[in-house]
């Protein structure tokens, strides 16, 4: 019978741990590193048919990398469901791409900042497979049956554009720029394709989509509150930030060509705090992880903002002047308060914020409405 001691562990218990203690401290010491001078020969852990390569995989080896190089090459800045477009070249045989290499030819942007090389990843590796996909189109498909109904007939090249062409061409005759309508994509596969669409486009005074909108709020939500919807930066700035918050963001797997500069960073020694529900790739490579709780993302910002605005922790020129949180809002309907609430014939695009100055309501400068293009302050207002 084994006597417990008064913090629970027995004397079997104890000498098994010691034993596994003893029996781990000898595998260790069997795997000492080699300034210790004690590293176990080569013979007693490889075995004698991985100790060398043989000249089956030598040929093996060859004769994949003679058949990838290809007879022809070229040049390809793609990417899958991320929009990095990283740089690569492309090897052809028998006019399929066979192989993917990384160009890793980016400039130094700045002496104190790493370059962007290599860039490109192991979904981009493999992005030529899409083109030999079975459910890709290879050619123009015409609905055949109502709309819904899934069913399509397959017509020609010169069919296809002869029928777009008229219709443009009709629709341009009448002055009727408002019924044709272009969608060039996100640019997620490349900018250089979607930019040929939005160009034509703009050519022929078409309708086009926001390039978020099919997709969510982001660009015209900037746009509204700092009047610029490309108010961000480019990636190398993630190593130039001295304290960098993640939060709906997981760059260590979609944005992996560029998350080096997060790593560097820390590096250099900044600090990186991922906030997320799950242990993502991302929280693993920072300095510091907040779990929350999934769906309390919302909350969770709302309280630090509260802890912001009442410790009065931000720019306040910032706010005045870049963003549209000064504006008054109506209490009826919680809507910004514009033209057409003043006067009748007031602009239902031109907004309003107290001025502390002449104690009251000023137009805000530079809205779409404005007359005043500038959303710079007069020296004189104080919102």
């Amino acid at each position: 019978m084994s006597k417990k001691s008064d913090d629970g562990i027995n004397r079997r218990a104890f000498l098994k741990a010691a034993g596994g203690m003893i029996a781990s401290t000898s595998i260790f010491s069997r795997l000492s590193h080699a300034e210790d001078g004690n590293n176990p020969d080569i013979n007693e852990y490889v075995p004698e048919n991985l100790r060398e390569v043989g000249p089956a995989t030598l040929d093996e080896y060859r004769s994949r990398f003679t058949y990838t190089k290809g007879d022809s090459t070229g040049f390809s800045p793609h990417c899958v469901n991320c929009k990095g477009n990283c740089a690569w070249q492309t090897f052809e045989k028998d006019g399929r791409i066979v192989r993917e290499e990384q160009v890793a030819n980016y400039p130094q942007i700045r002496a104190d900042i790493p370059d962007a090389n290599p860039r490109g990843c192991n979904k981009g590796a493999v992005h030529s497979q899409s083109l030999h996909e079975k459910d890709r189109l290879l050619y123009p498909l015409k609905r055949a049956g109502e709309r819904g109904s899934g069913k399509w007939k397959r017509i020609s090249w010169d069919e296809a554009f002869t029928e777009i062409a008229k219709r443009i061409v009709d629709k341009l005759a009448r002055k009727e720029f408002e019924k044709i309508m272009v969608y060039a994509g996100t640019g997620i596969l490349s900018p250089l394709k979607r930019g040929a669409g939005l160009r034509f486009g703009s050519l022929i005074g078409a309708v086009r989509f926001n390039i978020a909108g099919p997709l969510g709020d982001m660009f015209p939500g900037a746009t509204i509150a700092y009047g610029n919807s490309l108010s961000g930066t480019t990636s190398e700035a993630w190593y130039d930030a001295d304290y960098l918050l993640i939060i709906g963001a997981n760059p260590m797997a979609t944005r992996i060509p560029d998350a080096h500069y997060i790593n560097e960073g820390r590096y250099k020694g900044n600090r990186v705090v991922t906030i997320s529900p799950e242990y993502s790739p991302t929280a693993k490579a920072s300095s510091h992880w907040i779990p929350i709780k999934t769906g309390t993302d919302s909350l969770f910002v709302a309280s630090m903002n509260h802890v912001i605005l009442k410790e009065k922790l931000y720019d306040e020129k910032f706010i005045k002047e870049l963003t549209d949180l000064p504006f008054l809002v109506k209490v009826k309907d919680e809507k910004l308060l514009n033209g057409s609430d003043i006067v009748p014939w007031g602009k239902t695009d031109v907004f309003y914020f107290y001025d502390l100055v002449s104690s009251k309501h000023v137009e805000a400068p530079g809205t779409k409405g404005s007359d005043i293009k500038s959303i710079k302050l007069d020296s004189k207002i104080n919102p």
